[in-house]
């Protein structure tokens, strides 16, 4: 009966107060919610948010060592929001934002957890519930848990991020009032984060708590602790000696299996693998650690081999071993894009092979939601059937059917579904070869009016335009018009991620040894690449960054600087690492080093790789979306930095 009382007297105030209404309110439908009940949640957006028809709320809650992350849908019914979740047991409080349920990532693989457009976030503070036991008391590590969520969930919400000084002052204020709590993976977090402030103040407690957990002996997690410690305070015999005593005492433990899988991916990267060689290396995990659960990695391997090697009947059959619909979905569609790229040696050949594993991609996910194993949400699953139905209208195209490439395409388009860039060209390009030259003409001036830009989508309406003699003004009306929402939609992303698109000052050292500063390049568009020696994706993105800089190679207007971040080694091996490595590829980049993170922290970076554009006012113009690296194009970027300042 109070809990009636209560959302009555919730909703009635909250309604005839909207008018009023500029920030947002989760309530919970019981007044004290219990961690391992499934409880209902009202959510009121505030007033002047813009809201997507489809809505999920992220929610994030510790389940050590670190934050764990689920999409729940939001159900709408007339003006109210609602969702259910069942917190973990024993879990004392989490933090949830509203996102897009859609996401914009040109080929999702079931491997990575999504970020998606997050749409509220309570003023970058998240919408915080505290939970509680049955019998309604308060959970003692509260407290604890808030400070990691603090740590672990920013980025994925897109919550203001706190300083390591007022993340220790909130760990220091909950082992005062709690002192039993100073143990586990959280303490070990938090000793972490004193050693990241002031390395000789913590050394000691640092050394002192791995001495205990080493005493302790009571798990192979404390033993892991002191190693882990031992690795911070670079003290490597002990670090060694530990790691012996975990081995001796846990010869299947956890340690032994890390050791294991990096043993084994350096083998992979090196050694010619063939299908035997797998099979032997997971029937002896098999009987080292008696754990089943990794057999999928194996299978994969052995696909991407026998597809490799365009044996596709023997991949097919791995592929029935795969216990996971998302992932068989991933592989074949993978393969099915790589055979229907252009770059792909027997295209013509294999396209029908290639027909065959989108086909069966789209059918894996149909299994998938059809099922509800999945860990993705429903949501999800058909944002993902949509990006692989993207791979099947592309190879219909290929093959001749432009018809039936035209109507899946098309169908997506009038669902609203968020087409990918490469997408919305295709749709063009299928609009032109079936409807004609008029009806492509009106597809690609309205994507363009969106704000949508390419220079595909941008050539192929100038090439259209010729073709029905559209005097060549109107072009250069309807390009400027583009660059200026462009430049617009720029300006917002940039202003809520940095809070200004004023461009910060820095000097870094380049690969010469020599000091380079952002204000020397004053009155020349930057284009910034934050990245690392051990970020694959980073990698991936280079051939086409070196494409660019060879088309500016004439142009002295537009500078490129590769700054590099993050790294776990001393900084002349980087240096070395990073002169190698660019020999090897000939790439002619101009990498400057940021060994402290000064500047990453400067323009936010949170992930990479990360691409920042600043024109040549020392405004910051742009920057890469982290979920979608390799669609990027920033060629039409570039260009439309430049020009008049409307900043």
């Amino acid at each position: 009966m109070l809990q009636s009382i209560y959302l009555l007297i919730f909703f009635s105030f909250s309604f005839l107060g909207s008018a009023a209404q500029n920030y947002g309110k989760v309530i919970p439908s019981n007044i004290q919610p219990i961690a391992g009940l499934d409880e209902e949640y009202f959510y009121q957006p505030p007033n002047g948010i813009q809201l997507s028809d489809s809505l999920e709320v992220l929610i994030a809650y510790v389940n050590m060592p670190q934050a764990t992350f689920e999409y729940i849908p939001l159900r709408k019914k007339g003006q109210r929001y609602s969702f259910s979740f069942t917190a973990k047991k024993a879990t004392s409080i989490f933090f949830l934002v509203i996102v897009d349920a859609r996401f914009k990532i040109s080929d999702y693989s079931p491997l990575i957890f999504p970020k998606k457009n997050v749409l509220d976030n309570n003023s970058g503070k998240g919408y915080v519930i505290q939970l509680f036991e049955n019998d309604s008391k308060i959970l003692k590590n509260r407290a604890i848990e808030e400070v990691q969520l603090l740590q672990d969930a920013a980025y994925y919400m897109d919550l203001e991020k706190i300083t390591n000084l007022a993340l220790i002052k909130k760990y220091d204020s909950a082992y005062q009032s709690a002192p039993e709590l100073r143990s586990g993976d959280s303490y070990l977090q938090y000793l972490q984060l004193l050693y990241s402030e002031s390395e000789d103040s913590a050394e000691e407690k640092l050394l002192k708590y791995a001495v205990q957990m080493e005493a302790n002996q009571k798990s192979e997690k404390d033993l892991l602790a002191a190693v882990k410690i031992y690795e911070i305070l670079k003290m490597d015999s002990l670090q060694k000696n530990t790691e012996n005593i975990a081995f001796t005492m846990y010869p299947e433990g956890e340690l032994a299996k890390e050791k294991y899988w990096s043993r084994l991916y350096q083998t992979y990267s090196k050694s010619k693998l063939t299908e035997e060689i797998i099979l032997a290396d997971l029937n002896n995990y098999h009987l080292k650690f008696k754990d089943f659960s990794q057999n999928d990695f194996f299978y994969m391997k052995i696909i991407f081999l026998m597809f490799d090697s365009f044996k596709w009947s023997i991949g097919l059959k791995y592929e029935d071993l795969i216990s996971s619909n998302a992932s068989k979905a991933y592989i074949n569609n993978s393969y099915a894009r790589k055979i229907a790229s252009d770059g792909y040696k027997n295209q013509m050949e294999y396209l029908s092979v290639a027909k065959l594993l989108s086909g069966k991609a789209l059918q894996a996910i149909k299994n998938e939601k059809r099922l509800g194993t999945s860990s993705m949400t429903a949501l999800d699953l058909t944002s993902t059937y949509y990006r692989y139905l993207e791979t099947y209208t592309l190879i219909l195209h290929k093959l001749n059917q432009n018809d039936s490439a035209f109507y899946y395409q098309d169908l997506m388009y009038k669902q609203n579904t968020i087409l990918t860039a490469e997408g919305i060209e295709n749709y063009a390009l299928y609009s032109e070869k079936v409807k004609g030259l008029k009806y492509a003409r009106v597809i690609l001036e309205k994507e363009l009016l969106n704000g949508n830009t390419s220079l595909t989508l941008l050539s192929h309406l100038q090439n259209i335009y010729k073709k029905l003699n559209v005097p060549n003004d109107e072009f250069k009306i309807l390009l400027e018009k583009n660059r200026q929402l462009l430049k617009q939609s720029n300006i917002e992303k940039i202003v809520r991620k940095l809070g200004t698109t004023n461009a910060i000052e820095f000097k870094l050292k380049n690969i010469l040894g020599e000091t380079i500063s952002l204000s020397q390049f004053r009155n020349k568009v930057i284009v910034l690449d934050f990245w690392a020696t051990w970020c694959a994706p980073c990698k991936a993105s280079f051939p086409y960054m070196q494409q660019l800089i060879n088309s500016y190679k004439q142009d002295s207007n537009v500078v490129f600087l590769f700054i590099d971040i993050w790294e776990r080694e001393e900084p002349n091996k980087i240096i070395e690492k990073v002169s190698n490595y660019l020999v090897g590829n000939n790439y002619k980049f101009n990498v400057l080093f940021d060994p402290k993170g000064e500047t990453a922290s400067s323009f936010k970076i949170e992930a990479i790789p990360q691409k920042v554009i600043i024109n040549q006012y020392g405004k910051i113009v742009y920057i890469s979306d982290d979920s979608n690296f390799l669609a990027e194009d920033l060629s039409e970027q570039i260009e439309a930095a430049k020009g008049i300042n409307i900043y």
